[in-house]
């Protein structure tokens, strides 16, 4: 798992937790104005030249488990600030009452929506 973080006067504004690097790699994003986005990532692989592009982060609609996300960024997060671990932990258990929200406010429940 891959954390990055930006903080504006030490508080997080944004994070983005990748996983599932080694294979399918996608990434959970929160930001502190706009809320979720889930994104699959794109490694820039180009095994015809040999030469690596950049990483790209593309929409994805695939239905993940925010719970097994959160699972997981505690056990990789022990060495971490406590307060900033917490912090992230607890916004990753938000991610489902956010969708559900952002469903019941959409004009057409039918058409898929990003929530970014």
């Amino acid at each position: 798992m891959d954390l990055f973080i930006c903080l504006y006067r030490q508080a997080p504004v944004k994070f983005l937790p990748g996983y599932n690097r080694l294979d399918n790699e996608h990434a959970l994003q929160w930001q502190q104005q706009k809320g979720f986005a889930h994104w699959r990532v794109d490694a820039g692989e180009c095994p015809d030249n040999g030469y690596k592009q950049s990483s790209l982060l593309l929409p994805c609609q695939q239905h993940f488990q925010p719970f097994d996300i959160a699972r997981r960024f505690l056990r990789y997060s022990e060495d971490m600030d406590a307060s900033l671990a917490d912090f992230i932990y607890a916004r990753i258990l938000e991610y489902p009452a956010f969708i559900r929200a952002a469903a019941q406010t959409r004009p057409d429940r039918d058409t898929p929506q990003e929530n970014y």
